[in-house]
């Protein structure tokens, strides 16, 4: 599980750098160079992932792989809840949880 957990963060970290990257033509060759070593790493599955840069504002495609291959959206959807989430709650804010019991609580243990 935590070496599921931890490729699944490491893919998302990664894919995320690359997303908001905006690259001239100039460094279009180191970059690709750049995802293509990252994507071959051992903790990626190499038939579960599909990379996509697009240039800003320009909107040329930089870099395209398995592009048109049907995969589950994973971590990408994160992207879009934390900056809506951002937007609309400010970095500032901080979500407050309760923890409600009932029983009788001895040292660390909660009977009940």
């Amino acid at each position: 599980m935590l070496n599921s957990l931890a490729r699944t963060t490491f893919r998302f970290l990664w894919l995320s750098l690359l997303m908001l990257l905006t690259v001239s033509v100039h460094s279009q060759t180191l970059l690709t160079q750049e995802i293509d070593k990252a994507l071959k790493t051992r903790c990626l599955d190499k038939n579960q992932t599909s990379v996509s840069v697009v240039a800003l504002p320009s909107g040329e495609v930089v870099y395209a792989r398995q592009t048109d291959k049907p995969l589950l959206p994973a971590s990408v959807m994160k992207i879009i809840t934390t900056s809506a989430a951002l937007h609309y709650l400010s970095p500032e804010y901080r979500f407050k949880t309760e923890f409600l019991y009932r029983g009788e609580r001895k040292e660390n243990i909660i009977q009940g």
